[in-house]
């Protein structure tokens, strides 16, 4: 397991076997004018219908969608291109010749943008750090998006938001879904961040407690708290512990059930027990 973690996703890709998808090659070069190109199997930890293509000195993702999602895709990608103006990590979108930030047909959209080499969470205490200062970041970012308004209606709907928009919480645009494979390490360091397609507005402590519950082992926890800037008993209130208790439960109940949950529950109370006693 950890040999197979320490892999690089270029090592992934080069494992895989080549597939074809001429239908798509042919909109890429038609629209975006790269030429000389194959087509190669995605790793793993990119999601379905999406593909690698290169050509002779790059290496391009490429997500197919159906059209029929066109007018959200377009907004998620404008928040995600707005992003990397600011920050290196978040990968850019490479527009098509007519400056637009998809290709199309009559059925499908293309998206293209730099394939982001690196690792996975290797779970050492500098990608913990790393990734408290990205998301510290990357938040920072996006609580300043100008296009909210606009945006709102095209954004993630989670299912189970009784209480993490009260008014005691604070509510601003957020990532949604910082997990493993969304999140690139090279050198300890995070490299990149992908994936907006659960982008909503919420409590940015939903993003850090799913980074604490699918990310970091409980090890590696207050590191990564602590260099997002949860350095002090305040932002340990009563009702910062509930919403990312709340989150953490869900997050273990959805995927291994109620007994898990309560496990990964205990995990998070003793951390939270030894910051109310010692600090961070």
């Amino acid at each position: 397991t950890n040999q197979s973690l320490g892999r690089t996703m270029s090592d992934r890709i080069t494992s895989c076997p080549i597939q074809t998808d001429e239908a798509c090659l042919s909109l890429i070069q038609e629209q975006y004018g790269l030429h000389g190109l194959s087509c190669m199997a995605a790793p793993p930890s990119i999601e379905s219908r999406a593909y690698l293509i290169k050509t002779e000195n790059q290496i391009y993702v490429m997500k197919v969608m159906n059209r029929s999602q066109e007018t959200r895709v377009h907004h998620l990608l404008a928040l995600q291109e707005w992003c990397a103006s600011f920050l290196t990590v978040i990968p850019p979108i490479i527009r098509t010749r007519s400056h637009e930030l998809f290709a199309r047909t009559s059925t499908i959209i293309a998206v293209v943008m730099p394939f982001s080499n690196g690792e996975e969470c290797q779970q050492t205490d500098k990608e913990a750090w790393s990734l408290g200062k990205t998301v510290a970041k990357l938040h920072h970012v996006l609580a300043q998006y100008p296009d909210l308004k606009t945006l709102s209606p095209f954004l993630w709907r989670w299912p189970y938001r009784p209480t993490w928009c009260s008014t005691n919480a604070v509510c601003q645009l957020i990532h949604g879904d910082l997990t493993k494979g969304n999140i690139v390490f090279a050198n300890h360091c995070v490299t990149a961040i992908f994936d907006f397609g659960q982008a909503h507005t919420g409590d940015p402590r939903d993003d850090l407690a799913t980074v604490i519950h699918r990310t970091l082992r409980p090890s590696l926890q207050h590191v990564f708290l602590e260099a997002y800037g949860w350095t002090t008993r305040e932002c340990w209130s009563q009702h910062a512990q509930d919403l990312l208790l709340q989150k953490i439960v869900y997050l273990s109940t959805e995927h291994w059930g109620e007994s898990w949950a309560s496990d990964e529950v205990l995990k998070f109370r003793s951390l939270l027990e030894r910051v109310q006693n010692e600090g961070l």
